[in-house]
C-alpha cells in the first residue's frame, strides 16, 4: 500500500459559500459536507479567481490567474495540453489520475471524443470520463460520444431528457420546440440514478472500488450541479418547500455602478416577483442531491479502508446569486457569485474554521506540498499555501484577488473593493459592518486613501502575474 496520501477533490459547479448547513444556512441540508467540515477545516473566506465555469477551471488547473492563461470566457480559448498543470505534477510524482464528470477545460472537442481523450492523455489523466455540462448536454441530436448520454439512452430516457432541457434552455435552437417561462423551475423527469449527477457519482464510486492501493492516486469528481437549468430528481426535488424560502437580500442598488443596476433589470424582466421561491427550492434541493453522493463516495473510502489516508477537498468554480441584488446566476462581485465552499480533511487532521480570506488558487501548491511534490513542477503558481491555516498556525492577513474580464475584486480583511473601467463609480464594502453588501463607501472623502491604496495593490498584483511560462513541451 501506498505511504503517499491519495487526494480525493470534490468540486459542483455554481454552489454558492453559504449554501452549507455547516456555514449556519437555516434551511439547507448538507450532512455530508457538514460531517467533512466536522472532520477538518472549513475556510469561510474562499474566493474563487474568476466568477465563470471555464476561467475557474483553467486557473485552477493551471493555478493561474485568467488574465495570465488567457482565459477569460466560456466560448473562448485552448488550454494547450503542455502547460504546467496540476495533473501533470502529480502523474509525474507516482500518483494515478482520475478526471470524472463535467469537463470544461478543453475546449477543442465534444466531450469523450478522440480529440478530447488525446487532450486528457496529454494534460496527465490517466482515466478520464468527461462529459458536457448539465445545459449543452441535450444540445446534441445524438448521444454522439458523451458517456452519460450514451449511457441514457440505453435506459429509453434520452429522449425525455434531452427534451425537458430544450424547453428549458434552448427552445430557440430547435423550432417547434415551446419554452418554459422565464425563471422555470421544476423537479427533473428523471430518477435520482438517471440525472447526470447520479451518474457522477455512480461512476465515481467505481473508480475507487476499483482503484489499487499500491500507488497513491488523484481523482477530481465534478458535478454538474448545482448549476441551472434547476431541476432537482426525485425526492430532492421535493425536499424543499418553495413557501418556506429565506427571501434574498433585497437592495436597491442605489449606490451601485450603473452596468449593474441595468444588469439586475435585465434579470428580473420577465419573471414572476416570487419566482426565487421555486428556483430556490431546486437549488437547494440539487446541492442536497450532491451532499448524498459525496456520503456515498465516502462509504466507499471507508468500505476499502482508504478513508485515513486520503485527503478530501470539496469546492466549486464559483457561487450563484439566487436573487440576492434582484440578480442570478454569476460573473459578480459579490459575495454569492465570488466566495465558494471550501473544505479540507487531511486524515488525522484537526478541525478548525479559518475566518481569514483565501483564494481557491491556494489549493494548488497546498495539494503540491501535501503530496509531497516539488512545486517546481508547476513552475508559476499565484497561491500561496495554506498549510498554516490547516495546522493551525497564525499568518498575517494578506489580500486574495478576484476577476472577471476587466472587473477586478481585491478582499483584505473586513474590506473589499471592485473596480471595472465601465463603472461609473467603483464599490467598496467593509463586511464586518455590511455582510449583504447593500452600503456602496466609495466615493466617500474618507475613504479616498483606502482606494488609492487599493487601486495600487490591484497594479501591483497585475503586473506581479503577468508572467506568462513556457508550456513543458514546446519550445520558442
Amino acid at each position: 500500500m501506498s505511504t503517499s496520501p491519495n487526494i480525493l477533490f470534490l468540486f459542483s459547479d455554481q454552489h454558492r459559500a453559504d449554501a452549507m448547513g455547516c456555514a449556519g444556512h437555516p434551511v439547507v441540508k448538507t450532512p455530508n459536507l457538514d460531517r467533512l467540515a466536522g472532520e477538518g477545516v472549513r475556510f469561510e473566506n474562499a474566493y474563487c479567481s474568476t466568477p465563470l465555469c471555464f476561467p475557474s477551471r483553467i486557473s485552477l488547473t493551471t493555478g493561474r490567474f485568467p488574465h495570465n492563461t488567457g482565459h477569460n470566457t466560456n466560448n473562448e480559448g485552448y488550454l494547450y495540453p503542455d502547460t504546467p498543470m496540476l495533473s501533470h505534477a502529480l502523474h509525474d510524482a507516482g500518483y494515478r489520475t482520475a478526471l470524472l464528470g463535467k469537463l470544461h477545460l478543453a475546449q477543442c472537442a465534444h466531450a469523450g471524443s478522440p480529440a478530447c481523450d488525446a487532450w486528457c492523455r496529454a494534460a496527465g489523466w490517466d482515466d478520464f470520463m468527461p462529459i458536457h455540462g448539465k445545459a449543452w448536454s441535450c444540445v446534441y441530436e445524438e448521444p454522439q460520444f458523451d458517456a452519460y448520454l450514451k449511457w441514457l439512452a440505453t435506459t429509453g430516457k434520452l429522449e425525455t431528457f434531452q427534451q425537458d432541457y430544450r424547453e428549458r434552455c434552448f427552445a430557440w435552437k430547435f423550432p417547434g420546440v415551446k419554452p418554459k417561462p422565464r425563471g422555470y423551475a421544476g423537479p427533473s423527469p428523471l430518477e435520482p440514478e438517471e440525472h447526470q449527477d447520479g451518474f457522477i457519482t455512480r461512476k465515481a464510486c467505481e473508480w475507487l472500488q476499483n482503484v489499487s492501493q499500491d500507488q497513491p492516486w488523484f481523482c477530481w469528481v465534478n458535478w454538474g450541479g448545482p448549476h441551472d437549468p434547476w431541476d432537482a430528481p426525485g425526492k430532492f426535488g421535493r425536499m424543499y418547500d418553495p413557501a418556506a424560502m429565506p427571501p434574498p437580500i433585497v437592495d436597491s442598488l442605489e449606490g451601485a455602478p450603473q452596468k449593474l443596476r441595468t444588469r439586475a433589470q435585465k434579470h428580473g424582466g420577465g419573471m414572476p416577483a416570487d419566482a426565487w421561491r421555486n428556483v430556490m427550492a431546486q437549488y437547494y434541493g440539487s446541492i442536497s442531491f450532491i451532499d448524498d453522493g459525496i456520503g456515498q463516495l465516502l462509504a466507499v473510502l471507508e468500505q476499502h479502508g482508504m478513508l485515513e489516508n486520503t485527503i478530501v477537498v470539496y469546492s466549486s468554480d464559483h457561487g450563484e446569486m439566487m436573487f440576492d441584488h434582484g440578480m442570478i446566476h454569476k460573473e459578480l462581485m459579490y459575495e454569492a457569485s465570488s466566495k465558494v465552499p471550501l473544505i479540507v480533511r487531511l486524515p488525522g487532521g484537526e478541525t478548525r474554521t479559518v475566518p481569514s480570506s483565501v483564494s481557491l488558487l491556494d489549493l494548488v501548491p497546498t495539494l503540491l506540498d501535501l503530496a509531497g511534490v516539488d512545486r517546481k513542477a508547476m513552475p508559476v503558481l499565484h497561491g500561496t499555501t495554506l498549510l498554516p491555516d490547516l495546522r493551525g498556525e497564525a499568518r498575517p492577513e494578506r489580500p486574495v484577488f478576484c476577476e472577471m474580464n476587466k472587473t477586478k475584486l481585491i478582499r483584505q480583511g473586513p474590506w473589499k473593493f471592485s473596480t471595472d473601467p465601465e463603472f461609473d463609480r467603483d464599490q467598496l464594502f467593509n463586511l464586518d459592518d455590511d455582510p449583504n453588501e447593500l452600503v456602496n463607501l466609495a466615493g466617500r472623502p474618507e475613504h479616498a486613501g483606502r482606494i488609492q491604496g487599493f487601486r495600487k495593490a490591484l497594479l501591483d498584483w497585475m503586473i506581479n502575474t503577468q508572467n506568462v511560462p513556457m508550456p513543458r513541451g514546446r519550445k520558442e
